[in-house]
């Protein structure tokens, strides 16, 4: 004989799993999330941008270039480095890493994820499309 905890145990394990992959997104690789690259940018989605970007980096702005994640889906931001009156950059070690945030289509979402640290912004007034592999 079958004992009922087993039965209630197997069934409760089966009915999670079922739950877990009904509520996950999944992409043409199989993913949840997959790499993204932005379709018919506007100002509105360029402004939600750079306001994520300068939010994760915790800087008052940031300019992002026009063509910024729309042939793929990684995106670097460098430090502004500081310049003299005559333009030159000043000299002097600078030991600060670039930023890289990488952009993901999450169920309907655009969202933009700093790879350090996994922290994730939505996009709003942004519409992209799954990255193409090749």
């Amino acid at each position: 004989m079958i004992d009922p905890r087993f039965l209630l145990s197997t069934a409760l394990s089966a009915l999670g799993a079922l739950t877990l992959s009904a509520c996950a997104q999944v992409s043409p690789a199989g993913a949840a999330d997959a790499p993204a690259v932005l379709v018919q940018p506007t100002d509105a989605s360029r402004h939600a941008l750079s306001t994520a970007v300068a939010r994760m980096l915790g800087v008052p702005s940031v300019a992002v270039a026009q063509d910024a994640l729309l042939q793929t889906s990684l995106m670097v931001i460098e430090k502004n480095r500081p310049r003299g009156a005559d333009g030159i950059q000043l000299s002097g070690r600078d030991y600060d890493q670039p930023e890289q945030f990488r952009l993901i289509k999450s169920g309907n979402s655009c969202v933009l994820v700093k790879l350090r640290t996994g922290a994730r912004q939505v996009l709003l007034d942004t519409q992209c499309a799954f990255e193409s592999p090749y």
